[in-house]
């Protein structure tokens, strides 16, 4: 005989059912999205809550029921808390990363706060390059940096918080000299990091090698593009250069051995 795993309840009170503290918020604008599925087909897909009726799976489906007036099915999982819900949503890959950001936070990572506030800084930077700067990390984002941020685990110090702080201004004082499509702003942003970190690079040099001569920095493919154009620049009717190219390809070798760590 089939082994019987969970019970599916039906209930008209809505008020019964909480949020669960770090899980995410933008239930309203999901749910809304749902509300003419559901309508048309019904609920399809029970949502799942824990013994305290806090929802770990279906906020959305929520919404849209309450706002439909229509009774919710739901199940329970004993047991059930924040590190579920997150794990559920990685492999069924339903939450953006700005869900799992905004979830850390909310549990009291300071690490992540500061991570929403760079973000605050710099919207049109994503998650992925912000702390590819963070770890001085080459790279465009994504990839590690993003695996990193859904599993919890990243850290920012406070110093490495105020340091990226003075990068992403920076970035954002040259941001319109910089060619826009593809790859361009992240192989610049993260290039633009490296280079603002180096102590041998003169910032004010590099900032006004950028403002001057912006139309010798062409769309780019890759970070190592980028380097070169800035190297360009940068370099520009200068007597005293300095390679920015050989400095990429030494960091990138340093990296590598150290497994880009």
């Amino acid at each position: 005989m089939d082994k019987k795993i969970n019970t599916i309840y039906e209930t008209s009170n809505y008020d019964q059912f909480k949020r669960l503290i770090g899980n995410r918020k933008d239930d309203e604008v999901r749910g809304k999205a749902l509300m003419l599925s559901i309508k048309t087909f019904g609920q399809l897909d029970p949502i799942s809550v824990n013994e305290k009726m806090e929802v770990i799976d279906g906020q959305a489906r929520l919404y849209a029921l309450r706002q439909l007036g229509l009774p919710v099915k739901y199940y329970i999982e004993k047991g059930y808390g924040m590190e579920e819900c997150r794990q559920g949503n990685i492999k069924a890959k339903n939450w953006l990363i700005a869900d799992f950001v905004q979830s850390y936070g909310e549990m009291g990572s300071v690490s992540y706060k500061y991570l929403e506030a760079l973000k605050t800084q710099s919207p049109d930077t994503s998650y992925g390059v912000i702390v590819d700067i963070i770890r001085g990390k080459f790279g465009t984002g994504g990839g590690t940096s993003n695996k990193i941020i859904k599993e919890g685990t990243l850290t920012i110090t406070k110093e490495q918080y105020e340091e990226t702080v003075r990068v992403l201004d920076f970035v954002k004082s040259v941001a319109r000299y910089i060619p826009t499509g593809g790859p361009s702003v992240p192989s610049y942003t993260t290039a633009l990091g490296a280079l603002y970190k180096n102590p041998d690079i003169d910032k004010s040099r590099l900032y006004k090698a950028i403002t001057t001569y912006p139309t010798k920095l062409l769309p780019v493919t890759s970070q190592e593009d980028a380097f070169k154009y800035l190297d360009i620049v940068y370099n520009y009717h200068r007597s005293n250069t300095l390679d920015l190219q050989l400095f990429y390809r030494s960091e990138l070798a340093r990296r590598s051995r150290k497994g880009n760590k």
